[in-house]
């Protein structure tokens, strides 16, 4: 019962954001996960020649900020697709609950894997693919995770 209102505690912090604005940019530094309650968010990154490029699309459920962990600084700028809310999780104290409770620390593997096994199977989809596949690709990509939402 205890690891339940530790959990609530640590999802305590909510955070609005209005459609357009940016979440976290990147070079800034990595402190928090953010889970998406409501709305969409796009990650987006520039390419060498300063071109702007969505690498990704994050519904609600889905936990954004997973890629700065290991720089300790965020990749890329996260912008809202529409008016959203997002649980401010601090990665340090996740930690150190996660240490105490093993099932978090199991779910939090679980997010990990299944961010890297998508990026992976994403990476090998559209190297083979030409523009029409590479769209009907991303709708059902889109189609599964709206239906894991219900």
């Amino acid at each position: 019962m205890a690891s339940l209102g530790q959990m609530d505690e640590l999802t305590r912090g909510k955070r609005r954001v209005t459609k357009g604005a940016v979440l976290y940019r990147s070079g800034d530094a990595f402190q928090s996960l953010y889970a998406v309650r409501s709305g969409a968010f796009k990650s987006v990154g520039s390419s060498r020649a300063g071109d702007e490029k969505v690498t990704g699309l994050h519904l609600p459920g889905e936990v954004m900020g997973l890629d700065a962990i290991n720089n300790r600084q965020h990749g890329y700028d996260a912008v809202a697709l529409e008016d959203s809310e997002v649980c401010i999780i601090p990665y340090a104290s996740l930690t150190q609950l996660a240490q105490r409770m093993p099932q978090l620390q199991g779910q939090l593997l679980r997010i990990l894997s299944g961010d890297i096994s998508r990026d992976q199977g994403l990476m090998l989809l559209l190297g083979a693919m030409d523009a029409e596949q590479r769209v009907a690709a991303f709708l059902l990509s889109l189609s599964r995770r709206y239906q894991k939402l219900g």
